[in-house]
């Protein structure tokens, strides 16, 4: 698929395969689910549309009261040499559960984060089964926002549960760019990228910004900070394209683009204690 349609567009990396679309759907009222092995595959004819949650009209189904309800998506396995491969709930509600060809992958709490696994153990070549479980207790201990639960007052929405964000999965190195931050100085003309890793390695990180390229060698370090000097820019600042290159071993590279936009606002200057004025 092409990059800009990439679900997190934050990170991209040169290849991914995305899940949305048709799944198998089968709700669970009673949660017996577990108890029969409903993870090995579905029974059923009902089929919702990813990413829309159950009752959200392009989803196909209608609203759900069952507080457990179940997902099934069979997909051929790209061929990706790769030490990993990750896959990511852009967000499911509430408590999720995630099988792959019967081996459970990963679990996860709460409805407004991803959900990331490494699968690659429990793939295999040509066609693989993911099943996804999905609990929500209908209770006000948890975030709600404002969704009903047990109770319902008039200002108050349908519960949602379930899928509702896209899933893809994408081929990673063993160590691999979890996440990034940045922080644009004007007043310095400079920029700081905070490179998080999945973990700790020995191993060469190369950030590159334009023309101008920084890296710096982990020694047993999930992290790591790089600056730019930006003065070869105009103050017209606009979209920057920033590649990132890990390099572990001999002959093993991964990379990820990220795209960022800058801007500055004319009578702001970086104060002392780090705080910004405006005139």
């Amino acid at each position: 698929m092409d990059a800009l349609q990439m679900p997190r567009p934050q990170i991209q990396r040169s290849e991914w395969l995305c899940l949305d679309g048709e799944w198998e759907y089968k709700e669970d009222p009673e949660a017996i689910g577990l108890n029969q092995n409903w993870f090995e595959g579905l029974d059923t004819n009902d089929r919702v549309q990813v990413p829309f949650p159950p009752g959200a009209e392009l989803s196909g189904q209608p609203f759900s009261s069952s507080k457990v309800v179940w997902f099934e998506k069979t997909f051929i396995a790209p061929d990706w040499d790769t030490e990993e491969i990750l896959l990511t709930l852009g967000a499911a509600d509430y408590r999720v559960d995630v099988w792959v060809n019967g081996h459970l992958v990963g679990s996860h709490t709460g409805g407004y984060t991803p959900v990331t696994c490494v699968i690659k153990h429990a793939m295999q070549t040509g066609e693989n089964r993911m099943v996804i479980r999905c609990e929500d207790p209908l209770t006000w201990e948890i975030p709600r926002g404002k969704q009903g639960a047990d109770t319902k007052w008039p200002i108050d929405y349908d519960a949602v549960i379930g899928l509702w964000q896209s899933v893809w999965i994408e081929p990673v190195a063993d160590v691999h760019v979890v996440s990034m931050q940045y922080r644009f100085e004007y007043a310095h003309n400079s920029l700081s990228v905070l490179v998080r890793l999945s973990s700790n390695a020995h191993g060469l990180v190369r950030v590159s910004l334009g023309d101008a390229a920084a890296e710096v060698v982990l020694k047993l370090l999930g992290e790591v900070r790089l600056s730019f000097d930006l003065s070869w820019m105009t103050r017209d600042y606009g979209r920057l394209r920033i590649r990132i290159c890990t390099r572990w071993r001999a002959g093993l590279s991964a990379r990820t683009v990220n795209r960022i936009r800058l801007r500055a606002t004319a009578g702001c200057e970086k104060l002392s204690l780090g705080e910004m004025a405006f005139t």
